[in-house]
């Protein structure tokens, strides 16, 4: 009779995902999943030429960080590996790049491991997987979380079993098809305890409570193999989604006219590209968003933006893009090239100090962070944008007005003078308003509860906010203006939220 062992093993090996005579770096927090893995990678080792790094990464965020780094130390010792603990400055990243520490320290383990595979790459020879542990029932949440917020077949797809990282190292889940239920009894078999995180027993978070509350729940009223289900969603998913995306590369590769090598600028047939199946046409605008290198940036709403752009029945329409790209129609070809200066001026005022000592604080924070915390943020206090869309927030100041500054409205752009004229604020208080700008882009127009929330009850808020808004300003921008270019989505991941400090 197989043993439990014996009959993961077997689970590892048709999952597909490993190559023999690789270096494996392997995720090793010491908890069950991690060692699972190494565990039943050290039993192919020999039959499958693997040479073993076992990587723990030391976040020295809780009490007891050090404690588990020495026992994962100890677990490593049982198996033929090399035992590598790096220590994260995660609270560091987290406030330079202002970013949560969940996300701050998911980069610091990426970054770590990255570091790690090019050392191994150099001093084996071999080629590198980085292996880690997730598994079926980490699937089947992750599927239910994106079909709770709203997502797409790609969405669908979860966990990727196998991806490249932006760094070019390939990412492999051996561990995909076992449940969590069968690393537990393995772990049993082998007679070791392993690290606990208590952060998973927390339901805190909405990925937390899916796993202790509503799973539990869905299998016990509605469908016991509500885990298998989902997993078996996510492969078929994952399948639909691969052979859709083929179809759409097929289509633009027949439709590109052109692409400069150095400028990056493409063109794009669009004769009969309103018949081509909805699906694929949106497939397409995103291919074209990857292409201009926004692969962090692609939303459905900015993907949908640009697709109304390729449709529209004006021959001449256009939208501005981030990292400055734009895209131009040119009756039925679309032109994607980086956008030009813009000439364009109006009877705005320089960029000039505010009288009132303010600062733009940005704060970026994970979904699940900002769903924590988002009451903390009076309605109208602060800007909410969609982070990865925004991309680097370094440039973004608080400023007066300047000739050129536009906003995103719900469809298309405005000059903000003509936002402003139209909505009857008077020019002199035009003139006071701050802004929260990117060069030309307006990203947000703080109103009165920005400044409330700023000085909390600080005596010189009245003389601030008297200063800033005028009564027409005030009516108009009760609860301050901001661009829909970035706006959230079901698909964000990632928030920038920007709000406004008195400086003492």
């Amino acid at each position: 009779m197989r043993t439990r062992g014996q009959k993961l093993k077997e689970a590892v090996v048709r999952s597909g995902v490993l190559r023999p005579h690789r270096a494996v770096i392997i995720g090793f927090s010491g908890g069950p999943d991690s060692l699972a893995l190494l565990a039943l990678l050290d039993a192919l080792r020999e039959e499958w030429d693997l040479r073993l790094f076992a990587i723990h990464v030391n976040h020295g965020l809780r009490p007891e960080a050090s404690r588990e780094a020495k026992h994962a130390a100890e677990l490593a010792s049982h198996f033929t590996c090399t035992y590598i603990e790096r220590e994260a400055s995660v609270s560091e990243t987290a406030s330079e790049k202002k970013i949560g520490i969940e996300e701050a320290g998911r980069e610091e383990r990426y970054r770590i491991f990255r570091e790690i595979a090019s050392a191994c790459r150099r001093e084996t020879g071999r080629e590198v997987l980085i292996a880690l542990g997730h598994h079926a029932d980490d699937q089947a949440e992750t599927v239910l979380f994106r079909l709770i917020r709203g997502t797409g077949i790609h969405g669908l797809a979860g966990i990727p079993a196998v991806r490249e990282d932006a760094g070019g190292a390939m990412i492999i889940r051996p561990l995909l098809d076992i449940h969590r239920a069968e690393i537990e009894d393995y772990i049993e078999e082998l007679g070791l305890e392993p690290n606990h995180d208590t952060s998973n027993d927390s339901d805190d978070y909405t990925r937390n409570r899916i796993r202790h509350e509503l799973l539990p729940l869905l299998e016990r009223e509605y469908n016991p193999s509500v885990r298998e289900a989902l997993v078996r969603l996510a492969a078929s998913a994952s399948e639909e989604d691969a052979h859709a995306e083929a179809a759409a590369k097929e289509e633009l590769t027949r439709r590109e006219e052109r692409r400069e090598t150095e400028t990056g600028e493409t063109a794009v047939k669009l004769e009969d590209f309103e018949n081509l199946p909805a699906g694929c046409q949106y497939r397409i605008a995103v291919l074209l968003l990857k292409q201009l290198g926004l692969e962090d940036r692609i939303r459905r709403s900015l993907a949908e933006e640009l697709l109304a752009v390729m449709t529209s029945r004006n021959p001449s329409a256009r939208m501005r893009l981030p990292k400055g790209w734009e895209a131009v129609r040119r009756y039925d070809e679309l032109i994607l090239r980086f956008a030009e200066v813009s000439d364009e001026s109006d009877d705005s005022v320089d960029s000039v100090d505010s009288a009132a000592p303010l600062t733009l604080r940005m704060k970026r924070l994970t979904d699940e962070e900002w769903e924590k915390c988002c009451g903390e943020y009076p309605a109208g206090s602060c800007a909410v944008l969609d982070a990865d869309l925004l991309g680097d927030p370094e440039d973004i100041v608080l400023r007066t007005r300047q000739d050129g500054d536009r906003i995103a409205l719900a469809v298309g752009t405005k000059r903000l003078q003509d936002l402003l004229v139209d909505s009857k604020v008077p020019r002199e208080e035009r003139e006071e308003l701050l802004l929260a700008a990117r060069g030309r882009e307006i990203l947000w127009i703080p109103g009165p509860p920005a400044f409330e929330r700023a000085h909390q009850v600080d005596l010189k808020c009245a003389a601030a906010e008297e200063k800033v808004f005028g009564e027409g300003a005030a009516r108009f921008f009760a609860r301050g203006r901001y661009t829909k270019q970035y706006r959230l989505s079901p698909e964000t991941t990632h928030v920038l939220v920007l709000t406004l400090e008195f400086l003492n």
